[in-house]
């Protein structure tokens, strides 16, 4: 019982009717929850020993109405009307306007406890923004008023809760250049009841200096009350400054690495050009051909070098685009290049540099022998370089349509350096190669991917 009126000459019960057993009352209980007035006529009526009847006894009530209290279909209380003079009979139209009274006095109650929630919520939440020490929070009306400024605000921009609350947010933080803009952006807020995007400004301190500040937004909104718009900040200055300085480096270390690319291309390039002025002096011997072998090789190592440092990673690149540019490069430099029809098939599979430099060095002694033993009498021929990957392997094809490899010079006799070569980058692959002679010359490399 929590509320009481008692007629004139009539005594207060209120003390005595604290802490009753609900199971006392439990046929009023179950009507109440279910909408419905519980009410007794004569106190007298009720049975001997009914606990209704000695509650009503107790307090010398002859007469009885309960009504409930209900909100959204809950039974919060009831209001209870007691004769205790005399007898009464509480006509129909009486009960009903004492229902309205009762639901008026149900709103009320429900409206006191929903107020209650709300401020023990808003103190609860309140006081948690006010543990939370590195990140800013401040709440603000649609006028800019600020109404709430925890500790962390205090250490960003220098104002205490005491010297921030109840001024405006924009003659606080905002530099005059932002102010129009910001003060566009709460209205817009505060008229959608939607925040906006994360914002990133810089914000002016007590001080005078600034930072630069990250300001996520939230807007609430409650019955009865005005919008409350709320900022929390966060400063990146020092991680933003941090960024910059990240990408200078990083911008330097790239110029530097196209300096030291274009460097090792150049060198690379004049390394070719001695083999080959060099080859040309001894003229048409095997000491000219080593030394021609030998920029060929350079060539091979120079178109990889050149794919790794244009994309995205070093230290591994794609197949075809590495093995079709160096294909045609080293079919340009023999004399009869132009009289040979290349066809390549190689699928865009990614290989660590190593790895991928072995499979170039060894597609280029195979083109190299097939340009000079294959076509040595410049007659037209076809050459053909396939790679492809199948499950967990890797095959690569090179083939001619020469006169093939006749006895004595099959590789597996051979002792020459480009077959020990490959030889050896075929064991480095941990692959298997096989030399075959079917009208031409075809060589098949098996690797693990």
């Amino acid at each position: 019982n929590t509320h009481e009126w008692c007629a004139p000459g009539i005594s207060s019960e209120m003390e005595n009717l604290q802490a009753i057993p609900l199971d006392d009352i439990a046929v009023v209980m179950r009507a109440h929850r279910n909408g419905e007035a519980y009410s007794v006529p004569r106190a007298a009526d009720l049975p001997e020993g009914d606990s209704v009847r000695a509650l009503m006894e107790a307090q010398s009530i002859k007469s009885t109405l309960l009504l409930p209290l209900m909100h959204k279909a809950v039974n919060i209380g009831f209001v209870g009307f007691d004769a205790v003079r005399r007898e009464r009979v509480v006509s129909g139209s009486t009960v009903d306007l004492l229902r309205v009274m009762a639901k008026l006095i149900a709103g009320i109650e429900s409206r006191r406890e929903a107020d209650r929630v709300i401020r023990e919520n808003e103190e609860r939440f309140r006081s948690l923004l006010d543990g939370i020490r590195e990140v800013p929070v401040q709440a603000f009306g649609p006028d800019g008023t600020v109404h709430y400024w925890n500790l962390a605000s205090q250490h960003l921009y220098g104002y205490s809760a005491g010297e921030a609350i109840g001024r405006n947010i924009l003659d606080l933080v905002i530099p005059a250049e932002l102010r129009s803009t910001v003060k566009h952006r709460i209205a817009e807020m505060a008229n959608s009841g939607q925040p906006l995007p994360a914002t990133e400004d810089w914000l002016t301190k007590s001080d005078g200096t600034r930072a630069l500040v990250r300001t996520n937004h939230a807007v609430v909104r409650l019955p009865g009350r005005e919008t409350e718009l709320f900022s929390i900040d966060l400063d990146v200055t020092d991680q933003r400054q941090a960024e910059a300085a990240v990408r200078r480096l990083a911008l330097e270390k790239e110029t530097l690495l196209k300096e030291v690319q274009h460097r090792i291309k150049n060198t690379m390039n004049t390394m070719v050009s001695l083999l080959a002025l060099q080859a040309d002096a001894l003229g048409d011997s095997e000491a000219a051909g080593a030394l021609h072998d030998a920029g060929s090789r350079f060539r091979s190592m120079e178109v990889l070098y050149d794919q790794l440092y244009r994309g995205d990673t070093h230290n591994s690149g794609s197949t075809r685009e590495y093995l079709n540019p160096l294909v045609t490069r080293i079919v340009e430099v023999f004399h009869n290049g132009a009289a040979i029809r290349v066809t390549t098939g190689v699928d865009d599979i990614t290989l660590d540099a190593k790895r991928l430099s072995s499979v170039g060095m060894i597609v280029n002694e195979l083109i190299t022998n097939a340009m000079k033993y294959a076509f040595s009498d410049g007659r037209h021929g076809e050459l053909a370089v396939y790679l492809n990957a199948r499950e967990s392997d890797v095959t690569l094809i090179v083939e001619d349509n020469g006169p093939g490899i006749h006895a004595p010079r099959k590789p597996e006799a051979s002792i020459g350096f480009g077959t020990t070569m490959v030889r050896a980058l075929a064991e480095e692959l941990r692959g298997t190669i096989r030399f075959e002679n079917d009208h031409g010359t075809r060589v098949v490399l098996v690797f693990p991917q």
